[in-house]
């Protein structure tokens, strides 16, 4: 299904049918919007667009997601020599279909880049941008274990500041995932090594939220909230990025926090309370005045 991309509703109620279609075997479903004289569902990323572009989904352009394709699969791979050859050849039988079916994607990919999307998301093998169903050029990606943004992370700030600051990117997603392992190794006490140094991160957000982490008892709903909490932590924290902050004051971005869940390939948006101590985190230019 061609989706073309207008100005009308929300970004994240089309995020969701998205990534709906996605989740259903790219199953026909009803997207929000209406039908232009192409018989194209127009639906809306966000009302600033200067121009429609046209989105056309993965079910269409690859034959691989049909469900009589779906035994094709990496763990069907036998592990040898002949691996990496075998993904070499997946690879060019992906590039034909794709140049096929929309033979202007490479040579405008070819010409520059312009994502509308920033996705900050997980390592983990299960949750990638790849639920979105969108095509390479649409999405700037950063992954890193359990989605975090350190203050002192020079990768992922580095990451915030193009996207922001050069691609002019309109939206911001934080994707946690349920069933996260890093989340799961810091609710128990194990040494995991180098790793420890990077997971304090996220010890940081348990240790804020011990009081109500301590009143769940089953353990996978307490994997489940500590995922939850976890984003909206790092929402909070890319929300006092410079970048971030001058894009928010001048209306040129939005910022959404989303779970991702494993069983069901199905996205949740995530209501983000506002961060009680931004204000503390402000800083000016030197003309600017600090009172």
């Amino acid at each position: 299904m061609p989706v073309c991309c207008s100005c009308s509703s929300s970004f994240i109620r089309n995020l969701r049918a998205l990534n709906y279609y996605f989740s259903s075997c790219r199953r026909p479903v009803a997207l929000p919007g209406r039908s232009c004289s192409a018989g194209i569902t127009q639906i809306s990323i966000k009302p600033s667009w200067s121009r429609c572009r046209l989105f056309t989904t993965t079910a269409q352009l690859d034959p691989l997601f049909s469900p009589a394709n779906q035994q094709r699969s990496l763990s069907g791979m036998s592990v040898s020599n002949n691996f990496f050859s075998e993904l070499l050849q997946r690879n060019a039988a992906w590039a034909d279909r794709i140049r096929t079916a929309n033979p202007d994607l490479f040579p405008r990919n070819a010409k520059g880049q312009s994502p509308q999307v920033l996705w900050i998301g997980c390592s983990d093998s299960r949750a990638g941008d790849g639920c979105l169903d969108l095509l390479p050029g649409e999405v700037f990606v950063h992954r890193n274990i359990a989605n975090l943004l350190p203050y002192n992370d020079l990768s992922s700030l580095s990451v915030v500041q193009f996207a922001v600051d050069v691609l002019k990117v309109k939206h911001i997603v934080i994707c946690g995932h349920y069933d996260c392992g890093g989340v799961i190794a810091c609710l128990g006490s194990k040494r995991l090594g180098l790793l420890d140094n990077w997971l304090r991160n996220l010890r940081d957000v348990r240790a804020k939220h011990k009081a109500e982490l301590d009143t769940i008892s089953d353990f996978h709903a307490k994997v489940n909230r500590f995922v939850e909490l976890n984003v909206i932590h790092q929402v909070h924290n890319l929300k006092k990025l410079v970048p971030v902050v001058d894009a928010l004051n001048e209306g040129r971005i939005q910022v959404h926090g989303v779970v991702y869940d494993v069983a069901t390939g199905r996205l949740n948006p995530l209501d983000v309370p506002e961060d009680p101590s931004a204000q503390d985190y402000l800083v000016f230019d030197s003309q600017q005045s600090l009172e």
